[in-house]
């Protein structure tokens, strides 16, 4: 745990590591690297403010309006060159919050602010086979690092490290909200490309939600043709090691019990006492129990079209084409499991995205839509208060409980231009998988935009350092 500031009381660490945006910030950073110097330090710092429009809140115990976003952060990370073919990165961050929701009453420091510190990235990149043709055969990168396997995504997508399997939920933000879809990973990455293939194999441990330290071994897979069109897959084997006894298949409450009847159904626990209470049960009895896992596999397929390439429209440096159509689809959860997960296509979300040509007004302009068919509340609550990987349903006869299909669609806009060379100017709207800090630095359990009218918008200045 790192040592956070006077201000901030209980915020883990991982909070802020989750949510850094190192990859996206080193293009602005990257303009004052001396290529002579074998240490190169970088750095970006970032002001967010906006409003929640129209919204929910777990926390606060319901809708909420006009609510006030102000968020800055700072991202410093160096490059060490420890010889030709290896490099040592080293990060920092911090944030400086507003916590949510704010009530009157016995705590005042729902009022106050917050703020907090911590290790964004500590690697080591090593070639270890060098001058291997015109690409690379191994490369690995070792410790805490910064991942993005789909460029094209600004807000939602970058579904492979941003979902669970189960259960199933998706994310997107963190503590910087605007154009933030990279992800923090521990553990290993071995690197290939040769010509437009690429193939990352990646040896992950879970740090950042249960089952801590399980391990999870992923395999990307992309192909560029020509320079216009990219196409992408990936596997993961999620949780398939995990150190503590018990800790695939939890059992600290009834909840995420599997029960087997006489007849040989099985069903779970939550829907057993729901049919026992209404008699549809009663000459059934329970030989045995099973347990969810949080053990499975994952897949995500994506593609992409540079239509700016195709008709000649010119990008600037390693910006995505200014106007371009991409796709991003997954599986969360191969397999099917009783009442919960027993249809694939509930499991699986696609995100169209288009990037909008503006001849110069603008540096880009994103449009993304994401459609899943998740019959349940897209929640952690299941696991982080009730110990059970099923969804918080407690009572199946009761509409409200399941087949919850109004946050089934989200949307985002995303506006971005340069104003001064080391400095941009962001604007995102969107009904995306937005989630706030509360007083104690938690997260809120489910997503803000819960319905179609609900939405936010936000600025960001971004300076380069």
């Amino acid at each position: 745990m790192v040592k956070l500031s006077p201000m901030m009381w209980g915020m883990p660490a991982a909070l802020l590591l989750v949510c850094a945006q190192l990859p996206l910030a080193e293009e602005g950073a990257r303009e004052g690297k001396s290529a002579e110097s074998p240490v190169n330090l970088h750095g970006i710092a970032n002001w967010e403010v906006g409003q929640i429009e129209e919204g929910f809140s777990a926390k606060k115990g319901g809708r909420v309006d006009r609510e006030f976003l102000n968020r800055a952060s700072v991202w410093l990370w160096s490059d060490v060159t420890l010889s030709e073919h290896a490099k040592a990165t080293l990060g920092v961050g911090g944030v400086y919050f507003f916590v949510f929701p704010r009530n009157l009453g016995d705590n005042p420091y729902t009022f106050t602010r917050r703020s907090g510190m911590g290790i964004t990235e500590a690697s080591l990149d090593v070639n270890l086979v060098p001058n291997f043709g015109e690409g690379e055969l191994a490369r690995i990168k070792a410790g805490i690092f910064m991942y993005k396997s789909n460029p094209d995504t600004k807000n939602l997508g970058e579904y492979m490290f941003r979902t669970w399997t189960y259960p199933n939920v998706i994310t997107t933000g963190g503590v910087d909200i605007i154009d933030n879809t990279a992800t923090q990973l521990s553990g290993l990455q071995l690197s290939s490309s040769q010509g437009g293939f690429k193939n990352d194999v990646l040896l992950t441990i879970q740090s950042d939600r249960p089952p801590i330290y399980g391990l999870s071994l992923t395999d990307m897979i992309s192909y560029n043709i020509g320079g216009f069109l990219k196409v992408g897959v990936g596997y993961m084997w999620d949780n398939f090691y995990v150190p503590e006894k018990g800790g695939k298949e939890p059992k600290i409450k009834e909840a995420n019990s599997i029960y087997t009847l006489s007849n040989g159904r099985k069903i779970s626990y939550s829907k057993f006492i729901d049919e026992k209470n209404s008699g549809l049960v009663a000459d059934s009895q329970v030989v045995d129990t099973s347990y969810n896992s949080f053990e499975g596999q994952k897949a995500v397929w994506m593609t992409s079209l540079d239509l700016g390439r195709i008709l000649g429209f010119e990008t600037e440096g390693t910006l995505p084409s200014t106007f371009g159509l991409y796709y991003e689809g997954v599986l969360m959860g191969i397999e099917n499991r009783t009442t919960y997960f027993e249809k694939r296509n509930q499991r699986i979300a696609h995100m169209f995205g288009m990037n909008i040509p503006t001849f110069g007004a603008l540096d880009l302009l994103s449009f993304e839509v994401e459609k899943t068919s998740n019959p349940y509340r897209n929640s952690t609550a299941g696991v982080l208060t009730e110990g059970s990987i099923t969804p918080p349903v407690s009572n199946f006869s009761d509409p409200a409980q399941v087949n919850y299909t109004r946050d089934d669609v989200k949307w985002s806009v995303l506006a971005k231009k340069k104003i001064y060379p080391k400095a941009t100017l962001m604007l995102q709207v969107a009904n995306d998988h937005l989630r706030t800090l509360s007083v104690f630095s938690e997260w809120e359990y489910l997503d803000m935009m819960q319905q179609p009218d609900h939405w936010y918008w936000a600025c960001k200045m971004q300076f380069s350092l």
